[in-house]
């Protein structure tokens, strides 16, 4: 009899302990797949921002490449009014007492800055 009491003892300890982990494994494995899903989530919003940053990057990268092309654009015509400013100055230079060449060098100097801005306005 009191063999059985012991078995009954054992039996129930044993059942207690199966019981208690069960209980532990499923409140693991419940909590594992909380943080699945937190951790799938908190990739969701890190892929979401990312992307928003991609785009705001290409963004970024599509005006400095117009602001580029103004730059360049606007530094070509500079050295076309620059090339005018040193073709007067050769024009005075050369013609400095003949009044009516001066102004004729001057005109083609004004046409050829014309022509420079003109072939600047039509590449760009």
């Amino acid at each position: 009899m009191h063999l059985n009491i012991q078995n009954l003892s054992q039996k129930l300890k044993i059942q207690r302990i199966i019981i208690v982990l069960g209980i532990v494994l499923f409140t693991t494995s419940t909590s594992i797949v909380f943080a699945a899903d937190a951790t799938s989530n908190e990739l969701k919003k890190q892929q979401q921002k990312l992307q928003e940053i991609l785009g705001e990057i290409e963004k970024t990268r599509e005006s400095r490449a117009e602001q580029k092309a103004l730059l360049e654009k606007l530094s070509n015509k500079m050295q076309c009014n620059w090339d005018l400013i040193q073709d007067y100055d050769a024009c005075e230079k050369k013609y400095k007492e003949d009044d009516q060449e001066k102004l004729s060098c001057a005109q083609k100097a004004k046409e050829r800055a014309r022509d420079c801005l003109s072939e600047i306005e039509k590449s760009l």
